[in-house]
């Protein structure tokens, strides 16, 4: 018939449900989750206070910037996007799952995965309301980008410092290779360079240096002690993401090379006996 029907029981059960899948979503994420709705008979959006959070906003400056929140999609991301948010309001998804990039406050792009559902339709199965999620997943693709650049092999851990916070974070596998986990150890910049050979300091702090003055990747190895007190060589790969000509986030990879370096060792061992016995 077309006519807007209400919500009925079984309505206001998947809304319920809808929202509880929200706020598990959120706890497993560590709360990282922004929340939206999307009312489309009067096309209003509502973002709450979490999900400004991840764009850098305030409310107050939220509201005061008065930009369309679509304005600040990446420009390759819109169509996309907006086809994905057509596609679920006219009945053709049941959900949505879709990445973007998203210009935050300071002008720094970040990578969303928005998710969501519409539990409201109307008689023709289009959609009344939308109900959704957003997760910064950043990081993670930094982390994807790079190691299908490098074409990462095993024994390779990811790492990240955010340049304005000074905060450094590891994936699993890099506190694998110093022999710890996350709820024994917090890196820190101090803490997890005290990690690495004093005599590699000066080529660390170089290294890191130029990314950071001039956006030049590096590729060194160094030599290292896991928490467990174990001598390892480590492989040093770093990326420079930059703002405005200002780099704003280091990011990259640790391979451990010990078996390698172990074996170069031994090999020139080997050349050396060599040369005692034909001398």
């Amino acid at each position: 018939s077309g006519v807007m029907m209400g919500i009925n029981e079984r309505g206001r059960a998947e809304i319920e449900l809808c929202e509880s899948e929200n706020r598990l979503e959120a706890a497993l994420w560590g709360g990282g989750v922004g929340f939206w709705s999307w009312d489309r008979r009067t096309n209003q959006l509502t973002l709450t206070d979490n999900w400004l959070e991840l764009a850098g906003f305030t409310r107050a400056e939220w509201n005061a910037v008065g930009a369309p929140w679509r304005s600040r999609v990446h420009p390759e991301d819109r169509a996309r996007l907006q086809q994905q948010l057509d596609r679920l309001g006219e009945g053709e998804t049941e959900a949505l799952e879709v990445d973007y990039r998203f210009q935050t406050k300071c002008g720094d792009w970040i990578w969303l995965l928005g998710r969501a559902r519409a539990p409201e339709r109307d008689a023709e199965g289009r959609a009344l309301r939308v109900f959704g999620t957003s997760i910064d997943i950043t990081a993670q693709k930094k982390m994807r980008e790079f190691l299908e650049e490098t074409q990462a092999a095993a024994s390779v851990g990811g790492w990240e410092v955010n340049l304005r916070t000074q905060a450094l974070t590891w994936t699993a596998e890099t506190y694998a290779l110093f022999e710890t986990t996350a709820d024994e150890y917090s890196p820190s910049m101090a803490a997890a360079f005290d990690l690495y050979d004093p005599s590699f300091h000066a080529a660390m702090q170089a290294a890191m240096g130029g990314a950071i003055e001039r956006g030049e990747p590096f590729d060194i190895e160094v030599r290292a002690r896991t928490l467990k007190g174990r001598s390892v060589w480590l492989r040093l790969v770093g990326k420079a993401e930059r703002t405005d000509g200002q780099t704003v986030r280091l990011y990259g990879a640790k391979q451990d090379i010990t078996p390698l370096k172990a074996a170069e060792q031994a090999r020139s061992e080997a050349i050396a006996v060599q040369h005692a016995l034909t001398d």
